[in-house]
């Protein structure tokens, strides 16, 4: 039984379940008119039901369903305890799992049975682990370990918490707001950063789209599967060419997910580059044209490019040119705008050339949108002329005749509105100026004092059901995150005990604290 028709079996239990038993009959045939194994499959589900509640029945499917898509499920892999499945695709299954030796969760992702028998497949499989163990960047996803189980390869990679671009994307839809927007050019300034190391290491991705970027819960974005990855060191460049003029094209199954196995065409439909639709070498450019379809989603919500089949599709990146930016989201900046469209040019030798460019360009962006600050020469002239003034202000006035003596009027500006009932504990404004962390007894919020704008950071998954008190602590120097220190509410406030205390990474981007240390009170953060 496939994935997808334990989906369309698992809907209609819950639809028929939910609906009233007099009209059940009915339901059932008008879904499953056609269909009539689809139907015992359904009434199988609702006579195990028999009076149990309905929960216990969604938890036997859920689990039924998790067992049958991700067998490995409970099992010893190595010195891995597999948890449940989180996930698959074309180049493999990807399982929770706990390393027992070093007593942390990681990220298995297995090759499935069928595919390892293929040659081309577990080239690939390889080719991943050894491209991304070859890099160590901060937004790049590490490799720990390539193993095999049974006949089944593995690679071993850290738990992510977070979120794909693919989801992000999903969930705020185009960016609203200067704070949003400055999100989004961040997140890709990171993405850059990653690819810029990639392709100083001769790595080629070819498969950059948004369910291969993360984006964790502290804030970082970070690359992922390699997996059809492109070394170009000279030292495998031999190799590698053989293999790829032995392999022969082959249709895109699948627009999203299905990759093509030929040498030359490489990727997500979607989002591929002009000369890899070619099927053309590709370089590092190839990357910039698909990283910049990312980032034109990410900047209006919507693709560059539709079209539900691949004919449809292959001629729109080959010739169509993509809406205007800000003709869908006018809240991008015009040199975003002109930034992506540099980075969509069909002609390779007009796009960008490098990763170093495009991120050159994107950070000169986040300089001018960035508040003003005067150079730090004015700033010392002004000081000193300032100090000058203020020395012959004060020789004035005690040549003077003694007076009522001036007190400069102090204006206070009241940052938060609590009840009595629900009193501030704490908060520290972030070194630029534009936010405000502070805590009370409901939870952790953020500021922005600009617009008024308040966010309240999500506790812990670990956290959701107990009761905790957060004292905000020293913020980092980007102004982008900030310590805070985490105390259980059996605690009493005023005893400083680090028995119960815990010290918190909090992000002004979306996400819960990232834990640092358990057993602490106190932090401070270096000023590098």
């Amino acid at each position: 039984m496939t994935p997808e028709r334990w989906a369309e079996i698992e809907e209609l239990f819950h639809r028929v379940a939910e609906s009233d038993p007099a009209s059940r009959n009915a339901l059932l045939d008008n879904a499953c008119c056609d269909d009539p194994a689809l139907r015992k499959e359904v009434e199988a589900l609702l006579a195990r039901d028999g009076g149990v509640a309905a929960a216990a029945v969604e938890a036997s499917v859920r689990e039924e369903l998790q067992n049958l898509l991700f067998p490995l499920t409970g099992k010893t892999v190595s010195h891995y305890q597999i948890l449940n499945g989180l996930g698959g695709g074309g180049m493999g299954l990807v399982y929770r799992a706990q390393d027992i030796k070093l007593a942390r969760r990681v990220a298995l992702k297995f090759l499935p049975e069928e595919s390892a028998k293929d040659p081309d497949v577990l080239r690939r499989f390889e080719r991943e682990a050894r491209s991304a163990s070859a890099l160590e960047h901060p937004n790049i996803c590490p490799i720990y370990e390539f193993g095999e189980h049974e006949g089944q390869p593995f690679i071993v990679m850290p738990l992510l918490e977070g979120q794909t671009v693919e989801q992000f994307i999903h969930a705020q839809g185009a960016p609203k707001g200067p704070q949003q927007v400055q999100k989004v050019i961040d997140l890709a300034s990171q993405v850059l950063k990653g690819l810029k190391a990639a392709h100083e290491h001769g790595i080629i991705h070819r498969d950059i789209k948004p369910g291969n970027i993360f984006l964790t819960a502290d804030g970082q974005s970070k690359i992922l599967d390699f997996g059809v990855a492109k070394l170009t060191h000279a030292e495998i460049e031999e190799d590698h060419l053989g293999h790829e003029r032995a392999e022969t094209a082959t249709t895109v199954k699948s627009i999203d997910l299905t990759v093509s196995r030929t040498g030359a065409v490489f990727g997500t439909a979607a989002y591929m580059s002009p000369e890899q639709v070619r099927g053309e070498r590709v370089d590092a450019r190839t990357d910039i044209f698909s990283f910049g379809l990312v980032l034109y989603e990410m900047a209006t919500g919507k693709r560059a490019f539709g079209g539900n089949t691949w004919p449809v599709l292959q001629e729109a990146v080959l010739r169509a040119t993509p809406k205007p930016v800000r003709g869908l989201n006018p809240e991008i900046p015009a040199r975003l705008e002109t930034i992506i469209s540099k980075a969509l040019e069909k002609d390779r030798a007009a796009r960008y050339q490098t990763a170093s460019e495009m991120l050159a360009d994107l950070e000169d962006l986040q300089r001018q949108l960035a508040p003003k600050h005067l150079p730090r020469a004015w700033a010392l002239r002004l000081g000193i002329a300032a100090a000058i003034f203020i020395a012959a202000f004060i020789v004035v006035l005690a040549k003077k005749p003694k007076t009522v003596s001036v007190v400069p009027e102090i204006k206070l500006r009241q940052l938060t509105i609590n009840s009595s009932e629900n009193p501030v504990i704490g908060g520290a404004i972030s070194p630029d100026g534009k936010y405000l962390a502070y805590s009370d007894t409901r939870g952790l919020h953020i500021k922005l004092l600009d617009t008024g704008e308040t966010r309240t950071v999500p506790k812990p998954e670990a956290l959701k059901d107990q009761s905790v008190k957060w004292e905000v602590g020293f913020w980092f120097p980007d102004s982008t995150r900030f310590l805070t220190t985490l105390h259980l509410a059996t605690e009493e406030w005023g005893e400083w005990s680090s028995v119960n205390g815990s010290i918190w990474a909090a992000s002004v981007l979306d996400g819960a604290p990232t834990k640092l240390r358990d057993h602490a009170v106190v932090a401070g953060v270096s000023p590098d």
